[in-house]
């Protein structure tokens, strides 16, 4: 079943089975099986919760996963499993969890709404997604991306198909910087069209778009993720012997005096170490002088959208409409009118703002100095290397590989979208991060369960007895708003604690990365000036045994990549 809105509230996983079943894992590490006709409903986010506050259903929920076995998942027989998780621009708890997925995943699928093609927000999901899945090559389009546009069966005419096609074909297949592999990476189809001729056995004109997307789908999982897997666990293998035998060739010289730093050069290295760990302290207090800032400009800015905001409220109230007569359903409707327009509100202030005016410059402030300082190291240790002799550019680029940070992108800051990931860490990344999960959702409260059962449902009492309906609606519109006002105000300052909780958290995290490439840096310079003082006292015979261990173990580096690239041309003969 497909909704308007994202209902995907809980991780569930298909997998093949002899029996069909359904399997609830909760959080205390314990698990269950449970009838397979409630699957439906323990899977998805209630309609009502989704409407109002996803996150109150969430929190009440003990279920961590939901794992579905059935004889009929023919593609899942191999050992597949096809997990369903929440979309990368929900709430970013949910985003988080989605995040941990790919990094283990053999193929993802982007699904792509036909009647809203291609967002803004789809387009930056799409490019992030591609990013997640070619961590080691960048320029590289993903190879295990699938992007499956839904809905086709909904357009009106021939020529809105065309043109949707065109617009994904021209987006995803762009010749300077392509999304998926090939044309059998997108497919755009009707599942629910196909499910239908599934289901009657009557075939119809979107069963082979759907029978296409399973056979490209089927190939990948059988004969391509094995070969993909291969290239990309040989290519690691091969830049980590790569940096090991880059470490040897140093020492190497360093033993056969090949490379002997002067004082002045030791002391360089001293003095280079000194001026990274500068420049490490200079963006620490530089992070935390911008967080003092934007703390102060939000709490000011907080308080007069608040004294605004009344009266704002006020005039969207006038357009609150119900076609109900029973007073429950006119007083749900004015509470999902009530929280609507609040949301949208504080979307606004978010977006134009905490994000446009007070975060962006204070976030490009801390980039620049952070691209600044990465180019200043960067810099100061290839003229090391010229003058030394040393590796020391090509050590620190390679000993990034284990913590996914890409030196080269850093170095321009225009040359990669959000270099610094300060949005996604913040969950405001893209055109959809706040607007697709709403306001009251990203700071994770909702106002709509506690109208309904705390607020204005308890109005519901004799006095209105005898009152015309017209009078009856008119008193209730009031007594939701003041209801909802009152309830949002009670709930302010955990807004706004939660907000700044977020922002402190993303410009920590941005702090932390650079502090963990200037270590790197330090770790080299200290290491190579240690190496010169110990090889500086060995005697000759014990340098020889160092020397013909070294080349020992480079030849048996050599032998090891020699059998890769056998192993490969085996492979993927």
């Amino acid at each position: 079943m497909v909704r308007a809105i994202p209902c995907s509230g809980t991780l569930t996983t298909l997998k093949y089975g002899p029996e069909r079943r359904v399997v609830c894992h909760y959080k205390d590490g314990t698990q269950a099986a449970i009838p397979f006709d409630q699957y439906q409903q323990q899977a998805s986010i209630p309609e009502e919760a989704a409407l109002g506050n996803r996150e109150f259903e969430l929190k009440e929920s003990n279920i961590v996963e939901i794992v579905l076995e059935h004889p009929a998942l023919e593609l899942c027989r191999h050992h597949v499993e096809i997990v369903d998780s929440p979309g990368l621009n929900e709430h970013p708890d949910r985003t988080a969890v989605t995040e941990r997925l790919l990094e283990d995943a053999d193929a993802a699928i982007f699904l792509a709404n036909a009647q809203r093609p291609l967002t803004k927000g789809e387009r930056d999901l799409l490019q992030s997604l591609k990013a997640r899945l070619t961590q080691n090559s960048p320029d590289e389009p993903a190879e295990n991306l699938f992007v499956l546009v839904n809905f086709m069966d909904l357009l009106r005419s021939q020529k809105d198909k065309e043109q949707v096609q065109t617009l994904f074909c021209n987006f995803i297949n762009n010749k300077q910087a392509p999304i998926v592999k090939s044309d059998n990476r997108m497919h755009f189809v009707s599942a629910r069209s196909a499910l239908e001729a599934t289901l009657t056995q009557k075939r119809n004109e979107y069963s082979a778009p759907f029978d296409d997307f399973v056979s490209a789908l089927e190939t990948f999982l059988v004969e391509e993720r094995g070969e993909l897997s291969l290239k990309s666990g040989i290519s690691d293998v091969k830049r980590f012997i790569s940096g090991i035998q880059d470490g040897f060739v140093q020492t190497t010289d360093l033993l056969e005096g090949r490379l002997s730093l002067s004082e002045a050069e030791q002391q360089k290295l001293l003095n280079q170490a000194g001026d990274v760990s500068g420049l490490d302290v200079t963006v620490r207090v530089l992070k935390g002088t911008l967080v003092d800032e934007s703390l102060e400009a939000i709490d000011k800015s907080w308080n007069e959208w608040i004294e605004k905001l009344d009266e704002c409220l006020l005039r969207k109230k006038e357009h609150w409409t119900t076609q109900h007569e029973d007073k429950k359903l006119i007083v749900k409707d004015y509470a999902e009118q009530f929280v609507q327009d609040i949301s949208e509100e504080l979307d606004k202030w978010l977006q134009e703002t905490v994000m446009h005016t007070i975060l962006k410059p204070k976030v490009d402030k801390l980039d620049k100095l952070i691209q600044q300082s990465l180019k200043s190291i960067h810099h100061d240790l290839k003229s090391i290397d010229e003058d030394a002799g040393t590796n020391l550019c090509e050590q620190f680029e390679l000993a990034n590989m284990g913590v996914n940070l890409r030196f080269h992108s850093s170095l321009d800051a225009d040359s990669v979208s959000d270099a610094t990931g300060f949005w996604g860490d913040l969950g405001l990344k893209g055109g959809g991060g706040i607007a697709a999960a709403g306001a009251l959702a990203f700071v994770g409260f909702g106002l709509w369960p506690i109208l309904l059962t705390g607020g204005v449902a308890g109005t519901l009492v004799s006095w209105m007895l005898g009152k015309d309906l017209d009078t009856v609606k008119s008193e209730l519109k009031n007594e939701a708003f003041n209801k909802g006002a009152e309830k949002f105000i009670e709930t302010s300052d955990a807004i706004i604690d939660r907000l700044v909780e977020r922002i402190e958290a993303a410009f920590d995290q941005n702090a932390q990365a650079f502090h963990e490439r200037a270590s790197k840096s330090i770790a080299m310079l200290c290491n190579l000036l240690e190496q010169q003082e110990i090889i500086s006292r060995e005697t000759l015979v014990q340098k020889e045994i160092e020397s013909a261990l070294i080349k020992q173990k480079s030849l048996q580096l050599k032998e090891i990549e020699n059998s890769l690239d056998q192993l490969s041309e085996k492979a993927l003969a």
